[in-house]
């Protein structure tokens, strides 16, 4: 196991520096984000996510106006796919009819 383990970082590390210091910003941003990528399947593998948690969505939800009526403006947010539906059915509720 231990052999395993130096042999992966002898093939790794020399990787790792070729890559940090010869790779444009650009590669290098889309190698990082390929790597914590797998990192997060993994982890999400291990912690017993369903694959239906596994999908994050990024919008923007309306923030509270100070005196009621409009949205004072639009703030960014993040969540799984229920809080997405749950924006929606609030948004949905606070409609006039």
């Amino acid at each position: 196991m231990l052999r395993t383990r130096i042999l992966t970082a002898l093939v790794l590390v020399p990787l790792l520096l070729a890559a940090l210091f010869l790779l444009p910003p650009r590669a290098w941003g889309v190698a990082t984000l390929a790597v914590i990528g797998i990192a997060a399947y993994e982890w999400a593998r291990l912690t017993g996510f369903a694959p239906s948690q596994w999908t994050a969505v990024v919008g923007e939800e309306p923030t509270d106006s100070p005196a009621g009526g409009e949205p004072a403006g639009r703030e960014l947010t993040c969540g799984t796919t229920s809080r997405l539906q749950e924006l929606s059915r609030e948004r949905d509720a606070a409609r006039p009819r």
